[in-house]
């Protein structure tokens, strides 16, 4: 799991296992976290959508954990060794709305957006036009033009 999706300045460490002051004797370590985006941000690059994560709200509106119960003492090969090897459940629910949004992103709007400007105007978030880089709508740019070549 990238670091940079749960780091933060102000909090060095991530959990709660002991942020009551006691020790706990189960741990449970996350070896998974996908995010699954509102609509207007599902286009933008991983880059462009972390930063946009760190600093706005309703970017996301689901998050998958996978969760591994730890009892005793493991080391970080093991750990790796199980987060690469384990078959990961997940409900019917997150495999629908995968290939659904799959589906959506073959099927893009035939408008090619110009500015960030443009996008914000068509999705509805005007927080976004003053920060929207503009390498973030040159990619989408491309991503329609290959769909488009491709169909």
């Amino acid at each position: 799991m990238n670091k940079l999706d749960y780091q933060s300045p102000g909090v060095p460490e991530w959990g709660l296992a002991e942020s009551d002051n006691s020790k706990c004797t189960i741990d449970f370590r996350c070896l998974r976290m996908e995010f699954f985006y509102f609509p207007q941000y599902r286009q933008l690059d991983e880059n462009e959508k972390r930063r946009l994560r760190q600093s706005l709200l309703n970017v996301v509106d689901t998050i998958m954990y996978h969760f591994l119960v730890v009892k005793e003492p493991i080391s970080d090969q093991e750990l790796e060794h199980i987060a690469s090897t384990i078959k990961y459940e997940e409900p019917t629910y997150f495999t629908l709305r995968r290939y659904e949004e799959e589906l959506a992103a073959k099927t893009l709007p035939g408008r090619l957006y110009k500015r960030g400007s443009d996008y914000a105007k068509t999705h509805g978030i005007r927080r976004f036009v003053g920060r929207a880089p503009v390498f973030a709508f040159s990619l989408l740019r491309r991503k329609v033009a290959n769909l488009r070549s491709k169909a």
